[in-house]
């Protein structure tokens, strides 16, 4: 048994995915509490408390971007030939790379690039968890397939994931093992909630990959052609300032503002997915999104695109929610048109979903991905 780990993270706002790496590390160590788990996170965020509390030993990688050297500095520099000064990321780098880590764990390929620069030369074995897609594989580590060598295990999070890396950066299918995401929730203690209004909603940052113009498309294509129709529509998650005045111009201009409410981050969301009837995915990427886990197990129908999301993969199996055709706008419309009056279908679609989605807790996904890693060889 392996003894200490170094997990890299990236707290972008974009994935569930270090929301997932706490709940593994808040498993192991309540039961290996002697593991050694050093934290490198390279980007701060939300979580950084948590992962401090949680972690025997924590770092941060920040930025630093120095101001371009003046002419004099580089006539000297020119004429001494002296070496830089080495930075906090670089003495920061060389301590971890002097430390003897059983498994460099990526917990995202924006952190494979330095995963690899820390573990070259040493014993460890270093495993990269993927929880991107294409499109923003692309955009965040391009190279992929290039670093693949030095990589001796990818992790992927569904199994659209692992087809992905397969299918598009011919990384070979030995080296993939699916295991999906997890999460936990408070159970659901209201029950048969009567609403006046109907409530879809939806989860995540505003941003082309979470499909938040499509939300707003689904919204608009209800009440153009049911406008007798009482819905609502409700978004919840982080806007940007721009984002939040593009959003707001086109509910304007589509008098969809009394309809459709993107409120932003909430301290307690749980308490606005119990409220929702339906949950409409609108992602155009989303490897097995966190937040389809937690209003799964609350209960919630969801509906989703199909091929791009891994949480299709439960939904065709179990049969609670829909699964639509890739952008295909009107018929996610009419999918919500059929929760609104079959109100039975709600209920029992959530029961299966309550039932289905309670296997991803982490007392039941964190000894796999244990598992996983004691087996790399």
């Amino acid at each position: 048994m392996f003894n200490n780990i170094l997990f890299i993270t990236h707290e972008s706002s974009l994935t569930g995915a270090p929301k997932m790496l706490l709940h593994f590390i808040e498993w192991l160590k309540k039961h290996h509490p002697k593991m050694v788990i050093t934290v490198l996170s390279l980007k701060r965020g939300l979580l950084e408390a948590d992962f401090k509390a949680v972690s025997d030993y924590y770092y941060e990688i920040e930025d630093y971007k120095k101001p371009p050297p003046t002419l004099t500095q580089r006539v000297l520099k020119k004429i001494f030939k002296s070496k830089p000064k080495p930075t906090p990321k670089d003495l920061l780098i060389a301590q971890l790379q002097a430390t003897a880590f059983d498994f460099v764990y990526a917990n995202t390929v924006i952190a494979l690039p330095i995963a690899a620069t820390i573990n070259h030369g040493n014993a460890s074995k270093l495993v990269v968890h993927v929880h991107e897609l294409n499109a923003v594989i692309k955009q965040l580590l391009p190279d992929l397939s290039s670093l693949d060598k030095q990589v001796n295990h990818f992790i992927a999070a569904s199994n659209l994931v692992k087809s992905n890396l397969i299918e598009q950066f011919k990384i070979d299918a030995n080296k993939i093992t699916r295991v999906y995401e997890c999460s936990k929730v408070k159970p659901n203690t209201v029950t048969n909630i009567e609403h006046e209004i109907f409530n879809v909603g939806a989860s995540g940052t505003a941003h082309w990959r979470k499909g938040s113009d499509l939300f707003i498309l689904v919204a608009n294509y209800i009440k153009v052609n049911y406008p007798d129709y009482n819905i609502k529509f409700t978004w919840v998650g982080d806007v940007s300032k721009n984002e939040r005045i593009t959003i707001e111009e086109d509910l304007r201009k589509l008098h969809l503002t009394n309809v459709v409410h993107f409120i932003g981050n909430q301290t307690n969301p749980t308490s606005f997915y119990n409220d929702f009837d339906v949950f409409l995915m609108s992602s155009r990427e989303d490897p097995f999104p966190l937040v389809c886990i937690e209003v799964g197990m609350l209960g919630k129908p969801i509906v989703c695109f199909k091929g791009a999301t891994g949480t299709e993969e439960i939904i065709e199996q179990t049969g609670g929610g829909f699964v639509v055709p890739y952008l295909d706008i009107k018929e996610m419309a009419e999918k919500i048109v059929f929760y609104y009056n079959n109100p039975d279908s709600v209920k029992t679609h959530g029961m299966i979903n309550t039932e289905a989605f309670s296997q991803f807790h982490p007392d039941i996904i964190a000894p796999q991905l244990l598992e996983v890693i004691k087996k790399i060889n």
